[in-house]
């Protein structure tokens, strides 16, 4: 869930940060082959549904350890680092299970094996790096991304919220909300971006964001402060101050030939 720990969320000290460890909040792996897939197969749908459902729950447990770690101006301790890692690989292990005990349909079970085999070796670098102290540093600022071939592909098999994208509104909104949302379209390309509406009415607004470029992208939902402009908004994202995130609605991202949607509440203004 590259899930989703953007710097418009989160200020850290290095972007290395950011990336690597969004990469980890989305693929909770372990190598316990005793868990068995159990129960009749799912249907593409349900799998779908029960998959990103667990890794949204591995993000929610996992984004406050993440974010207490990266919170101060000064770069974590080696200490610090480890700490981090010893109390999100349980977090990953249950996640892992849980999704290695869905018993997929037939045409994508060989993706999901793959999928599974793929974060299996992924986690044995994080579990390594979680019972040293310099190296669970290390790992946190390398910029050798071992998530990233399990990250991609579910990116393109619609596991959203398991893969580099993912999203996140401040306030979710409810399924009579969504069904009476503005629908919106947004593509990007290469830090281009198609279907941004110049408005879109108040109240619920439901974004389908669609990213057919090869790199990560990211859309940001934010109110701009009373008398502020978009220019002064974006030099404050610029130079990383915090004011930056106050007035924000939600956001999301997605990886390459990744999608996702973001549901806000807007209001006038």
């Amino acid at each position: 869930m590259n899930r989703l720990f953007p710097t418009s969320r989160c200020r850290s000290l290095s972007l290395v940060v950011v990336v690597v460890v969004s990469a980890l909040l989305v693929n909770a792996c372990s190598s316990d082959d005793s868990v068995k897939r159990t129960g009749p197969r799912l249907t593409k749908e349900q799998l779908l549904a029960k998959a990103n459902g667990i890794c949204v729950t591995l993000d929610d447990a996992v984004l406050p350890i993440i974010e207490g770690l990266v919170k101060n101006e000064k770069a974590p301790t080696p200490k610090q680092s480890q700490k981090a890692l010893r109390d999100v690989v349980p977090l990953y292990k249950k996640a892992f299970d849980d999704l290695r005990r869905l018993n997929p349909p037939k045409d994508v079970e060989k993706m999901m094996d793959q999928f599974i085999a793929l974060n299996d070796k992924a986690f044995e670098g994080l579990n390594k790096a979680a019972k040293d102290s310099e190296q669970a540093q290390i790992f946190l600022n390398s910029d050798d991304d071992p998530f990233r071939p399990a990250l991609e592909i579910a990116d393109r098999n619609d596991l959203d919220e398991c893969g580099t994208g993912g999203s996140r509104a401040n306030e979710e909104l409810t399924d009579a909300q969504r069904k009476a949302a503005t629908q919106v379209l947004v593509t990007s390309s290469e830090y281009a971006y198609a279907g941004l509406p110049g408005q879109v009415p108040a109240g619920p607004l439901l974004l389908r964001f669609v990213n057919k470029g090869t790199e990560l992208h990211e859309l940001v939902v934010t109110k701009l402060a009373d008398g502020q402009t978009l220019e002064q908004l974006l030099a404050l994202v610029d130079t990383g101050e915090p004011e930056s995130d106050t007035g924000n609605l939600g956001f999301a991202s997605a990886g390459p030939e990744g999608s996702t949607e973001l549901g806000v509440m807007t209001t006038p203004g």
